[in-house]
């Protein structure tokens, strides 16, 4: 007989810590979500096989079992739906803001990350300032300096901090003015393709479809376009 040892290394079992909490879904995917704990500022994976009854909707306040992965990672499982409005974390306001944005994002930020960009607004006491997460902009392209959006205030039950939600972009800014080009080349494979500057010779920018403010629209070459120019991104 002839032994035969292997070398891979051994994956240990999930394990877990039994600890029962409570969330809202925030986020759903096509077989798995994101809940927002109510204990604390973290959100936490579940896989729809662990949803006991019935479908997971956003919104939802959910009951679960922390469990920890063989990577070190923490999930939900034996996730429960329970009545609605029985777990609250946030408190949204009704009235629609406007304001500015002072720090923006860019389209190649992760989601997962929860990138962090501000705005200013006029508020009842005079101009204050809001961060706001990726999460919370409604769109994949750039946000830049300068662009006017709408927004909702935010409260977070667990710690009484305040930030911007619901933001969407109302009109871009002009500061630095906008380009204007002719789509040149397109890679639609990898998503991106390159605009020839009207005012600027042969200059070439690249571009990236997250960045197409009109989700409907499919760029093809010798479309005309405009655009602002950042380093690195563009919208």
């Amino acid at each position: 007989d002839i032994q035969v040892e292997s070398t891979s290394p051994v994956k240990k079992p999930p394990s877990s810590n039994g600890r029962v909490c409570r969330g809202v879904i925030k986020d759903l995917r096509e077989r798995f979500g994101f809940i927002e704990r109510a204990d604390l500022q973290s959100r936490i994976f579940f896989h729809f096989s662990e949803i006991h009854r019935g479908e997971a909707r956003i919104g939802d306040s959910v009951e679960f079992v922390i469990q920890e992965q063989s990577d070190g990672r923490l999930c939900a499982c034996n996730v429960d739906v329970l009545p609605s409005g029985t777990v609250e974390v946030e408190d949204v306001g009704k009235e629609k803001r406007s304001g500015v944005v002072i720090d923006g994002l860019d389209s190649a930020r992760n989601l997962d990350d929860g990138v962090q960009g501000w705005l200013r607004y006029e508020g009842d006491e005079g101009a204050k300032k809001l961060p706001f997460c990726d999460r919370d902009f409604e769109g994949s392209f750039s946000l830049l300096p300068g662009d006017q959006v709408q927004f909702r205030c935010c409260l977070d039950l667990r710690t009484y901090e305040e930030k911007a939600v619901e933001v969407s972009l109302t009109k871009l800014s002009t500061d630095p003015p906008r380009e204007q080009g002719i789509v040149c080349a397109l890679k639609e494979a990898q998503n991106y393709g390159f605009v020839r500057c009207v005012d600027s010779g042969d200059i070439r920018v690249f571009f990236h479809f997250n960045e197409i403010l009109n989700s409907r629209y499919m760029p093809e070459v010798g479309d005309e376009v405009e655009f602002s120019v950042t380093d690195g991104q563009d919208q």
